[in-house]
């Protein structure tokens, strides 16, 4: 009876041992999962929030986030001199991440209330902070492409003036910008870009300047025949004054809707050539055409 006991005292000694032993190992597993979750956290504390709880004060966010690119819900900002300068240009938006690789910094609402908001931050701030004293390169840009028709992507065309570049509202007005076998330059945006935004050029027509108007005093007695003063210009596209003609056949037809593609096949052929007073007067001048018209008869 007694080894009984024993040997039941003995289970239950085993028991409790090793009861101790799986809640040891559990609190031990424990303890090293809330140490990993620590690390976890840490490891998802990302650069931009470890900057952002670092400041405490006005003069902290000054410091830190000078001359960085910021965000407060859906709006960018620009820090300079201690002020949230608004971008409402995504353009500069653009060329502050991509070309002075500026990363976004997030602001919490706390750091966002110490910051005065100032003046927005405009393309001329831009090219004032960053391009105006680049290695001189964008003055030789600049006096390369001063009064010029250029464009990136065929689609906005601008006329570069006093460095900057003004956007064509009126893709008609392009012609009145360009001599008559002068180039468009195609420029890479990257380029382009540098250019600070001006005024939209804006063209006010006094009258239509697709219709020849020759003053009485200049009509000549003893012009030569229409087909000496004709010539080699037969489906020839030329110019007189401001507007665009098609001659063929010893006539002359207005071009109704004159675009860069004739412009460029014009170009290739040797140019538009701008006809002499006896040469508007003396070849007439009987209706209008279109431009694919034109496109598919020059040669």
């Amino acid at each position: 009876m007694s080894r009984m006991f024993i040997f039941f005292y003995y289970i239950i000694f085993i028991l409790t041992l090793n009861i101790f032993v799986f809640q040891a190992n559990a609190y031990e597993d424990e303890d090293e999962d809330e140490e990993i979750n620590e690390k976890k956290s840490l490891v998802n504390l990302n650069n931009n929030e470890k900057l952002i709880s670092n400041i405490k004060t006005k003069q902290e966010a000054c410091k830190i986030l000078n001359h960085k690119v910021v965000t407060y819900i859906d709006l960018i900002y620009y820090v300079k001199n201690c002020n949230l300068m608004l971008i409402n240009d995504p353009e500069v938006s653009n060329n502050l991440i991509q070309d002075q690789r500026k990363s976004i910094v997030s602001l919490s609402a706390n750091v966002y209330a110490m910051m005065p908001i100032g003046n927005n931050y405009t393309s001329d701030d831009y090219y004032n902070d960053y391009t105006k004293n680049s290695d001189g390169s964008f003055h030789s840009i600049c006096q390369k492409y001063e009064k010029w028709v250029v464009t990136s992507d065929s689609i906005n065309y601008y006329f570069i003036d006093s460095c900057k570049k003004r956007l064509f509202k009126n893709f008609n007005d392009i012609s009145l910008f360009t001599d008559k076998s002068k180039p468009i330059f195609s420029l890479q945006p990257r380029i382009l870009n540098r250019f600070p935004t001006g005024e939209p050029i804006i063209v006010k027509k006094k009258s239509d300047e697709s219709v020849m108007v020759v003053p009485e005093t200049e009509i000549k007695a003893g012009l030569p025949s229409a087909k000496v003063l004709c010539g080699k210009l037969d489906r020839k596209v030329v110019s007189f004054h401001e507007g665009f003609f098609f001659l063929e056949n010893c006539k002359l037809y207005t071009i109704s809707d004159f675009n860069i593609d004739i412009q460029k096949k014009a170009d290739d052929l040797g140019g538009i050539k701008e006809l002499t007073i006896k040469q508007a007067i003396g070849i007439p001048q009987v209706g209008t055409i279109k431009s694919k018209d034109v496109l598919n008869r020059m040669r």
